[in-house]
């Protein structure tokens, strides 16, 4: 028995419409891990939650073609194994230098030792962010200018910071507006450098306000 946490069917031209993808123990029980009736051929990766079984069977409903069911190959992908040290969800930093090391371009990705299970991330602790900015007007156009700072203390990374202006009178949001970036994660100790520009008219004399959300505080 194996943990299982998906297949690769490579069909040929007789391919499957409609199909389930079972597993079993014995070869006698069988569980249905995935079905489809929108079946197109080719190459069809399928993921489900992993499950440990010994067989793996494609399970034919319905034919794409009328010349029964046929694979080129068919491949049962293994479950994910727990890296060593790290949590159940953990995240992954990729970053593009140039040549004098400034950097061009920084992605997140977060990843579950569980391959479709993300859930740890509604367990993160709250973080407590930094937030201070100031308004800048010239020729019409208005710019916010805000420093977000997750300080070294924090417990954890601050998730999907989400910032919105808003005006202080109602709460409406302040549109249309343009930001340099949105729905950030910052480690402890980073600082984010936002700007927001939008024609000045839209505060009609109001203040502003940002509001500020990661996922892990809502």
């Amino acid at each position: 028995v194996q943990p299982v946490g998906g297949v690769r069917l490579d069909w040929e031209a007789s391919f499957g419409k409609g199909y389930k993808i079972q597993v079993s123990d014995d070869a006698k029980t069988w569980k249905e891990v995935y079905k489809t009736d929108e079946g197109r051929g080719g190459v069809d990766e399928i993921t489900f939650p992993e499950v440990d079984a010994r067989y793996v069977r494609m399970f034919g409903i319905e034919l794409g073609w009328w010349f029964g069911y046929s694979l080129w190959s068919f491949d049962v992908l293994g479950g994910t194994q727990p890296s060593e040290g790290l949590s159940d969800v953990h995240f992954i930093r990729l970053t593009l230098k140039d040549k004098s090391g400034k950097i061009v371009s920084e992605n997140n990705y977060w990843r579950g030792n569980d391959r479709l299970d993300f859930t740890a991330l509604n367990t993160l602790p709250k973080a407590e962010l930094k937030t201070s900015s100031k308004l800048i007007r010239k020729n019409g156009e208005a710019e916010i200018q805000a420093v977000i700072t997750l300080p070294k203390s924090a417990k954890g990374v601050a998730f999907a910071v989400h910032v919105q202006a808003v005006c202080t009178s109602d709460g409406e949001r302040i549109l249309p507006a343009l930001m340099n970036d949105n729905y950030f994660t910052l480690m402890p100790g980073e600082t984010k450098n936002l700007s927001i520009t939008f024609d000045e008219n839209l505060l009609q004399g109001d203040k502003y306000k940002l509001v500020v959300t990661p996922y892990n505080n809502k």
